[in-house]
This record gives structure tokens, sequence and C-alpha cells, in this order.
């Protein structure tokens, strides 16, 4: 039983890795937007 709830343990935290790699891409690539629209704007 310990097996099994190590094997779910480890897919929980791949799973939160993923979901935090993802939202700090999509806020990486928010950020670069904004700055490239307020560049824009300074032109």
């Amino acid at each position: 039983m310990d097996h099994v709830s190590e094997e779910i343990e480890e897919l929980v935290l791949d799973a939160i890795i993923s979901v935090l790699k993802k939202i700090r891409k999509r806020n990486l690539a928010y950020i670069n937007s904004l700055n490239f629209t307020q560049n824009d704007i300074n032109f």
C-alpha cells in the first residue's frame, strides 16, 4: 500500500509542477505583451 501511495504522490506532484510551468509560461507571455504594447505607445 505504501508503494501505491508513493506513486500517487509522485503523479500529483508531477501534475502540480506541470500546471505551474504552464501558468508561468502564460504569465511571461502576458508580461511580454504588455511591455510590447507600452513600447508601441511610447513611439
